[in-house]
């Protein structure tokens, strides 16, 4: 059968919405967990317009199979773009780690356009995804255990996305309603019980969180 060259997906809105709060619901508390002080509406825009890319390409069946190579040709070109700072933003990493705050905050929109490059990408995948609940799940589990291992408290408006996220992807067959609820719980009170495992809290971020 001949592909037409426009045809909109009927679940078109509901996986650009799931992208875009996998994207910004990952991009968010990270970017606070690190540090980074660009401005959240650099990350809602980055992330925005990776899940409008992607939306018009799903519309376009004979150009659906280059989003991918796309957004990993964006991304080689943008890490390229960066190999002068690479060591720089090695040696800051590591000064994070070892109780500077604010030391990524020289490389804050970078990372954050890099950050939401990636988990926008990865929200599109998982958002078409039938079986998406379960490595999503996983996905909110990790990051709010590297947030936490970070030492930063991190305000429930920044987890919402993802929360979001997850109950928008409890479409897979062997999911039900009735097992999805308890499910999402149970994620939520394994990442809420994660929380106080940070050993230290770092002032600065958490002046910065609240800030934001």
């Amino acid at each position: 059968m001949k592909k037409t060259f426009f045809s909109m997906p009927n679940a078109l809105l509901l996986h650009a919405l799931t992208t875009f709060l996998i994207g910004i619901g990952c991009t968010y508390p990270l970017s606070l967990s690190l540090g980074l002080t660009a401005p959240l509406s650099l990350s809602v825009g980055c992330c925005a317009l990776v899940t409008l890319a992607f939306a018009l390409l799903s519309c376009l069946p004979r150009l659906r199979s280059l989003a991918y190579p796309l957004l990993l040709a964006v991304l080689c070109a943008f890490v390229f773009s960066l190999r002068g700072q690479m060591n720089a933003i090695s040696a800051a990493l590591t000064l994070l780690l070892n109780g500077h705050a604010l030391a990524l905050a020289a490389y804050s929109r970078a990372l954050v356009v890099l950050f939401s490059l990636v988990f926008t990408g990865v929200g599109a995948a998982l958002s078409r995804s039938e079986q998406a609940f379960f490595p999503l799940a996983l996905l909110v589990i990790v990051l709010l255990f590297i947030v936490s291992f970070l030492g930063i408290e991190v305000g429930a408006f920044s987890l919402l996305p993802l929360v979001l996220a997850l109950i928008l992807s409890g479409r897979a067959p062997n999911v039900s309603a009735k097992r999805l609820i308890p499910m999402a719980a149970a994620a939520l009170g394994i990442v809420a019980l994660m929380m106080p495992m940070a050993t230290q809290t770092v002032p600065e971020l958490n002046d910065f969180a609240r800030r934001m």
